[in-house]
């Protein structure tokens, strides 16, 4: 998705892609937070919200990668899931009940939460 910043008039993209579908999914990332659109409807902001954007998908996205390597390696350890169901189900319910709170506070918690998981049943 372009957005434009504010100070310069630059256009940059910002992207997010969900690595189970590889659907992009940024504009609604994005159009959930009240922001400035120009007369295109194109989002509007300043650099420093750009730079906090970009931090979060690249935190979100890492966090992506980290829960399907955890899930692989669950997986393949031949451990059971606590929980009716398979790792990826079970995985998938801790991260989003790990999402209390803000989105930055929810990326964090998701990235403490896939600690706690690989320590709890691998480490």
């Amino acid at each position: 998705m372009d957005v434009i910043i504010k100070e310069t008039g630059e256009v940059k993209k910002l992207v997010i892609i969900d690595q189970n579908t590889g659907v992009e999914w940024t504009s609604h990332l994005i159009n959930n937070e009240v922001l400035e659109c120009d007369d295109n409807g194109t989002i509007v902001m300043s650099q420093d919200d750009y730079d906090w954007w970009v931090d979060i998908i690249v935190d979100m996205e890492e966090n992506d990668r980290l829960a399907l390597e955890l899930i692989e390696e669950l997986e393949e350890s031949g451990l059971e899931p606590p929980k009716e169901g398979d790792w990826h189900t079970y995985v998938g319910v801790r991260l989003a009940e790990a999402q209390d709170g803000d989105l930055e506070f929810a990326v964090k918690n998701q990235r403490f939460e896939i600690d706690c998981i690989r320590e709890e049943f691998l480490d």
